[in-house]
């Protein structure tokens, strides 16, 4: 009995050829072999050699797909290992790309340098005193102040003619009255204490401390009867004033009239004097509302005037004037409070804020003391600029 044939390269069973043919072919991957199962010699002849099994067959099909496969998916696995082997050291040689955050925008105010400090102001407030009322140390209506040489500041009333005496700290060490129904226009002090106050039309002289009354000063210029409306007492003891049609008067030791300064004729016009202060030099300073400050020289010569008109050195309402160590020209005002000026006119500085003060003197030390009726206070400055 013959044994079961089977295909060497596939395992398909095979049947042994009808026609005796010694050669088998498989009919499923075409492969020919022996009867007895070896494979034929090389050079057999055409059937010797492996053939294409035919066209729809198993082996045809499988054969196909597997070529197929070959052409296609080798060359794409191929082309993921180059670009692989191409990427991995390109991503080592990319550099990072770091954001480096913008900065935070901030207002022109913030990024800029502070600012410098303002300069200082030409003179300081370091001491008020006084208050509404009718008592020691307390003021009505409080429009004259004036210094002596001994330490004491006199505050005079300009309704009922009440004079207050302080030390210069603002103590309160005594008070008097002119006994005069008269407003009290203006008060001035000399070296030693004596008091003038211009009860107008007179100016009656007191001692400061009591207010004992010494007697009025010589009122009759030549034939003419005068009317006082200041007076002012200078470092040297010389006492000045201003009288009728605005004469600019001197006074001897006596109190009697030494010289008159005829204004108008000096100046050229009609002027109002109503305020003025004298230099150790003897230039005179006289106010007038309407024109400003006029500027005499000792001998009465008229020098020039400032203040009026417009621009930064302009008086809106003065009302009292006076002269420290270093002939500056200081004017009381409704706003700025004080205006200070060089000795030509020209706008030094202003301090003291926007209300009104009125009456205004200068001690030795420079310190300033004012008047600022509204508020019923003396307020005491120091000089920042000396």
């Amino acid at each position: 009995m013959l044994e079961a044939l089977k295909c060497p390269a596939c395992a398909a069973s095979l049947e042994y050829p009808k026609d005796g043919s010694p050669l088998l072919r498989c009919p499923y991957c075409n492969t020919t072999i022996a009867q007895d199962g070896s494979a034929p010699e090389a050079g057999a002849g055409p059937l010797g050699e492996r053939t294409l099994p035919p066209l729809g067959s198993v082996g045809f099909r499988v054969g196909l797909i597997l070529a197929v496969m070959s052409v296609l998916v080798i060359p794409v696995i191929i082309v993921i290992a180059v670009v692989h082997s191409i990427n991995k050291p390109l991503k080592n040689a990319i550099p990072k790309i770091v954001t480096i955050p913008m900065p935070v925008a901030r207002p022109a105010a913030s990024r800029a340098a502070p600012a410098p400090p303002p300069p200082p102001a030409f003179a300081r407030m370091v001491q008020e005193f006084g208050v509404e009322g009718i008592g020691p140390g307390r003021f009505q209506d409080a429009q004259s102040v004036a210094l002596d040489g001994l330490g004491h500041v006199y505050v005079g009333e300009f309704s009922g003619g009440r004079v207050q005496v302080f030390d210069l700290q603002g103590k309160f060490l005594a008070n008097w009255n002119t006994g005069s129904v008269k407003h009290l226009l203006a008060l001035a002090a000399d070296r030693k204490g004596i008091v003038y106050a211009d009860v107008a039309p007179q100016i009656i002289r007191f001692e400061g401390m009591t207010g004992k009354s010494l007697g009025a000063v010589d009122d009759m210029n030549t034939d003419v009867e005068e009317f006082y409306r200041d007076v002012f007492c200078t470092v040297d003891g010389n006492v000045y004033a201003i009288g009728g049609n605005s004469h600019i008067i001197q006074f001897d030791a006596d109190a009697k009239i030494k010289s008159t300064i005829r204004a108008n004729d000096k100046v050229g016009e009609a002027v109002e004097l109503e305020r003025l202060v004298v230099e150790p030099t003897g230039e005179i300073y006289a106010l007038d509302h309407e024109r400003g400050i006029l500027r005499f020289a000792a001998d009465g010569r008229y020098i020039n005037r400032f203040g009026s008109g417009q621009g930064k050195g302009h008086l809106s309402s003065p009302h009292n004037l006076a002269t420290d160590g270093k002939g500056r020209l200081y004017v009381s005002d409704d706003g700025p409070s004080i205006r200070v000026f060089d000795g030509e006119g020209g706008l030094i500085d202003t301090f003291g804020g926007n209300e009104g003060a009125s009456g205004l003197a200068i001690s030795d030390s420079n310190d300033i003391y004012a008047c600022f009726a509204n508020r019923h206070v003396v307020r005491k400055f120091v000089l920042e600029k000396p």
